[in-house]
């Protein structure tokens, strides 16, 4: 990012946050994920999903949640995973849309497009 090393001790990011979060499982929102996901990651960036007592299935419908990792622009979009968000809303993940609305899925705004749940008030 440029800054000079010695202006800081240590560094901490978002991703750090939700792995210790996803680890510890201490917060309601992570509790009851389950450990079956289906990881949305740039390619060869499974490993960062190790040490988290994490089983990685190959679909929406062995998956417990969808883990949004991680996104290369250039070759990923959004828009080329919307086949697998309908296969997850498809198996009816109604707990990811209400985790959603807590603020713990990466991009609502989409699960909540595409998903039937939004006609409901």
């Amino acid at each position: 990012m440029g800054f000079p090393r010695h202006l800081y001790d240590r560094v901490a990011s978002a991703g750090d946050d939700a792995r210790e979060a996803l680890l510890e499982r201490s917060e309601p929102a992570y509790r009851n994920l389950g450990t079956r996901c289906l990881l949305l990651a740039r390619p060869g960036e499974d490993r960062l999903a190790a040490g988290l007592g994490l089983t990685l299935v190959g679909s929406a419908e062995a998956a417990d949640f969808l883990f949004v990792m991680s996104m290369d622009p250039d070759s990923q979009s959004v828009a080329g995973w919307k086949p697998v968000l309908e296969q997850a809303l498809r198996r009816d993940l109604d707990n990811m849309i209400d985790q959603c609305r807590h603020g713990t899925v990466a991009d609502c705004r989409i699960i909540e497009a595409l998903s039937p749940a939004t006609t409901r008030v």
